[in-house]
This record gives C-alpha cells, sequence and structure tokens, in this order.
C-alpha cells in the first residue's frame, strides 16, 4: 500500500464533472477494446483459456445465464454472467439463472430442485448455490437456494424480496435491473457475514444423497409489464411521500456536517421518503426523482449502514463521511450552502465505484472532492484501490 501524491489545486463543480465524463468515457473505451481483444485471442487459441481468464465465453455465458433471451439483451446476458462469475470468485456462491417451464403436472418448486441438482448448482463448494428460475408460461419466478446457504437466508426474507423487488422491476419492464439488485443484495448479505467470521468461503464436502437443495427459498408471481413510471412513481412508491410542511422544514439544512448527516439517515428510516427535501443537494434530489428503488432495496441501504461507526471531516464549503466500523461502505459528501449543509449523493456517484471479486469492495476515483480536498487522507492498496487510510480498509478473506 502506498500513499496518493499531493492532493491537487481546488478546480470548480464544472470542471470536475466534465472530467470525470471524460474519465469514465475513456475507462469505458478502454476497457471496451481491452476485452474485446481478449476475447478474439481466447477464442482463437482454446475454450479453455477464456474460462481460465475470467473472460466470458459463449459456453460461460450458457453455464451462467440459460434461456434469458427474451428478457435480456445479448449485452445485458454477457454483463450478468460476468457478476455472477465475480461472486463466484469472490464468495464461492455458485448463482445461476434459467428461464424454463416445468413438465405438466410438475409444480415450480419441484422443477427448480431438480435443475438445481441436474445441474450441479453450487456442489462444488459445500452445497452453497442460487438457482433463480422464471416460468415463462405462469410469469412466476423462484429462488431456489442449496443447502449450505439455509443459514444465510430465510424463506420469508427470500419472499419478501420477490414479492416487493423483483415484482416491482418485472411490472415495470426491467427484469434486468431487478434480477442484479436482488442478487446485489443477497451478494451483500453474504460479504457482511464473510466480515463477521460466520460464513467461510472455502469449499467444504457436504456428502448426502447427491440432491444440493432441499427446496428451500420462494416464488412468487412476476408478470412482465411496460408502466415503468407507475411502478416507482406515484402512490405507494418508495420516494414519493409528502411530509408535511413542519416536518419537511426538519429534514432540511443543518448548521453542522455532523448535524446534516445524522439527519440524513433519519431521513433514510422515515416512512414517508419525501425525495424533495432540502437536505439534500438540488442535483442529489432530481438523482432519486429519477431512481427506481424499491421498499426491499432501500431497507439493504439503511441495513448497510445503521449502528456503524463512521468520522466526519470539515474541509472549507466540503465535508466527507467515512465509516470506521465497516469496509464495505464508500464514503459519503456533504455541500455547505448559504442555508446550512447539505447531502450530496451526485458526488458519491461519479467518483466513488464499487469492486467486485477482489478483496476490496470499494474505491474512489482520481478526481472528486475526496481526491481533490482529501488528498492527504487517501491510501491506495494493492496499487489501484483507493480509500480513506482511517477508515476501516479489512480486506475480504477470499481465499
Amino acid at each position: 500500500m502506498r500513499r496518493p501524491p499531493e492532493r491537487r489545486p481546488r478546480v470548480s463543480t464544472a470542471a470536475r464533472l466534465r472530467r470525470a465524463a471524460v474519465f469514465v468515457l475513456y475507462r469505458t473505451a478502454r476497457i471496451a477494446l481491452l476485452l474485446a481483444a481478449v476475447v478474439f485471442i481466447a477464442g482463437r487459441v482454446s475454450p479453455t483459456v477464456g474460462r481460465a481468464t475470467g473472460v466470458m465465453t459463449g459456453a460461460l455465458l450458457h453455464d451462467r445465464v440459460d434461456g434469458l433471451a427474451r428478457l435480456m439483451s445479448l449485452d445485458d446476458r454477457f454483463r450478468m454472467s460476468w457478476y455472477l462469475e465475480a461472486i463466484a470468485r469472490e464468495t464461492g456462491i455458485d448463482v445461476r439463472l434459467l428461464c424454463a417451464s416445468p413438465p405438466a403436472g410438475e409444480s415450480l418448486e419441484r422443477f427448480a430442485a431438480s435443475q438445481a441438482s441436474r445441474r450441479g448448482i453450487g456442489r462444488e463448494g459445500g452445497m452453497r448455490g442460487i438457482l433463480v428460475i422464471l416460468d415463462p408460461e405462469t410469469d412466476r419466478l423462484r429462488v431456489e437456494l442449496g443447502y449450505g446457504l439455509e443459514a444465510y437466508f430465510s424463506d420469508a426474507f427470500i419472499g419478501y424480496l420477490l414479492e416487493h423487488h423483483a415484482a416491482a422491476f418485472f411490472r415495470a419492464g426491467d427484469p434486468t435491473t431487478g434480477l442484479r439488485l436482488m442478487i446485489r443484495i443477497l451478494h451483500e448479505r453474504i460479504r457482511d457475514q464473510m466480515l463477521g467470521g460466520t460464513f467461510d468461503p472455502a469449499p467444504f464436502d457436504v456428502r448426502g444423497s447427491g440432491y444440493v437443495s432441499g427446496g428451500a427459498g420462494a416464488s412468487a408471481a412476476t408478470p412482465l409489464g411496460d408502466e415503468r413510471r407507475a411502478a416507482f412513481r406515484g402512490p405507494g412508491a418508495v420516494l414519493a411521500g409528502t411530509l408535511d410542511p413542519e416536518r419537511k422544514r426538519y429534514f432540511g439544512p443543518q448548521p453542522t456536517a455532523e448535524a446534516a448527516f445524522e439527519r440524513y439517515l433519519e431521513w433514510l428510516a422515515d416512512g414517508a421518503h419525501d425525495s424533495s427535501v432540502e437536505l439534500l443537494t438540488p442535483g442529489s434530489r432530481d438523482y432519486l426523482y429519477d431512481l427506481p428503488l424499491t421498499r426491499p432495496h432501500l431497507d439493504h441501504v439503511i441495513a448497510r449502514v445503521w449502528g456503524e461507526r463512521y468520522a466526519v471531516v470539515e474541509r472549507g464549503d466540503v465535508a466527507m463521511v467515512y465509516w470506521t466500523s465497516t469496509p464495505l461502505v464508500s464514503p459519503s459528501f456533504l455541500v455547505r450552502t448559504p442555508d446550512g449543509w447539505t447531502i450530496d449523493l451526485v458526488e458519491e456517484v461519479l467518483f466513488a465505484f464499487e469492486v467486485l471479486g477482489y478483496r476490496y469492495t470499494w474505491s474512489l476515483t482520481q478526481d472528486g472532492v475526496a481526491w481533490n480536498r482529501f488528498g492527504d487522507m487517501l491510501i491506495i492498496f494493492d496499487s489501484r484501490f483507493i480509500r480513506i487510510a482511517d477508515g476501516d480498509n479489512r480486506p475480504l478473506p477470499i481465499p
């Protein structure tokens, strides 16, 4: 690990946004060209090369995501397969997606268990497999858990995700995002268990009848629709609440950065979830207005930070909040306005990114408020992951 170079001179917000946009475009283009070259070479040399390097070959795509061509584009299927492969490398959990209908007279639950066993999902990792199966004939979705995961996910929790999260995204015509976020919630729970020492990612032997699943999991109806706005806005939507004027003023700018962040955590837990409160910057309010969010996803966001310890550092008209008791959550940022301190969600979205398949789960970019105003507080791990030196930097125990 090493310290970053001296922080750069302060630049304007507009300049930072322009630079961030150029950086993201450049990085995306560079990665796309690199992956294209590796896939081409891997295809010319041997199909095994693709598997050994983690590149999504056609065979590996079919292994992880099968039969979902009508729901996902080819690009989305490749992205999903890459994500599921990263989960397997990081946690040892074998996650598969399947779109298929059971034979006549057979229930989806029995069919899912037989498919998980026939495909050997999770068998090599101690029966720690997850099969997400969609029946296109009945528009029902099921999550089947292997024996090795039953202790970590209750049937009630899986049912809650399906009924109140996945179903909303299917109804909105966006099953890809719904499935990815649902798997991410499960993934984050396992990460937390790994850090707590209650989940061992190393494979272990399980002896039994040969079945990888005993029927644990849940099912729910997930009809596909195209009502995107209706699914996430309007009555009942998570961020469409309306606070009374007095309560709305309560969630306004605060005199200190620490008070603003405490009020933000309180706002997250508030039942109304009015995203127009002035505790949030105008850009943050715009971002949340267009964010497709479900109740289970918001519960997940709250659970990740609730009760965790953090530190607040103010520098001029900006502040940074970083976590000292969890390494899984990236920093948050605040801006001081004439009325007080406000939460800047856009800064975090632009200049902090999630990392998959490695010991560290997030990193800051070489730009933004953290790099330019708090550079002396940063440290670089493994020559690539930029994090807060005084924060919780425990790595995941990846074998």
